[in-house]
């Protein structure tokens, strides 16, 4: 059994969460503010990208800690009252907004998305994250997946469960991700998620409240590749195909639905 080494020396630990940059693999950047039963909790922060809580006051209910950031889409996650601070770490990863400073190493495709009355379209996230009384936590969850397997073990958050590349998803699971308005790109040159008797292979991502998004790609199999962007917002769609080219920025500006 692993050890954690970075609580000790630290005393009346709750929490160790490891957080990471989904684009970069580093730890976050900018400021981060975690919200814990109302009230904004300070954690000790390691040069690891590990966040220590101490003295957190948790009831006896579910205690849910918010991430938020202007860098990357808000985050939650469930402190169990039975966390073995010593052995246990949770990790998630942060998905970058529009806002983020993306490097030039990788290949990165922008939109702003716009209805017929020329007013941007936000995704259900934007429009529920700082409203408690309309709070839809199952929206909160599914649009912070993404998929894009690289190796035999990792796990991806794909709603409310983590999958492994050797299980299926359910082609319902995927229908109920797009009537949430979910923004998906995905792309014709390789196959990586079997869903249900079809090969499909996306990631997924939402626009912020200005109605802009952003997608990115760090590992290509070529040097092109086709993609299909396809942009769902209840029962609005539109689609764009474009050929792409690693490590190369594109822009394409405004899209009406």
């Amino acid at each position: 059994m692993m050890v954690n080494n970075d609580i000790n020396i630290v005393k009346n630990v709750d929490f160790v969460l490891k957080l990471i940059d989904d684009y970069d693999l580093s730890k976050p950047k900018g400021k981060l503010v975690f919200v814990l039963n109302d009230r904004v909790v300070i954690p000790i922060v390691k040069n690891s990208g590990t966040y220590i809580f101490v003295n957190l006051e948790l009831n006896s209910q579910v205690n849910i800690l918010y991430i938020k950031s202007d860098y990357y889409f808000s985050r939650e996650i469930i402190i169990s009252l039975n966390f073995n601070a010593l052995f246990d770490m949770s990790v998630l990863k942060l998905k970058p907004k529009y806002i983020y400073p993306y490097f030039k190493k990788g290949t990165i495709i922008k939109f702003t998305t716009f209805n017929k009355h020329k007013e941007t379209v936000a995704s259900s996230i934007c429009s529920y994250i700082d409203d408690k009384n309309n709070y839809d936590a199952r929206i909160i969850d599914n649009v912070n997946g993404k998929f894009l397997i690289k190796g035999a073990y990792e796990e991806y958050l794909f709603g409310n469960k983590y999958i492994t590349q050797k299980e299926k998803l359910i082609e319902s699971n995927v229908i109920s991700l797009y009537e949430k308005g979910i923004y998906i790109i995905s792309t014709a040159d390789s196959k990586l998620l079997d869903i249900g008797d079809k090969l499909y292979n996306a990631t997924f991502t939402t626009t912020d409240e200005n109605g802009n998004g952003v997608v990115y790609f760090n590992n290509f199999i070529k040097n092109k590749i086709n993609i299909n962007i396809v942009l769902k917002s209840f029962d609005l769609i539109k689609e764009v195909s474009m050929q792409i080219e690693e490590n190369k920025i594109y822009n394409l500006g405004s899209l009406y639905f």
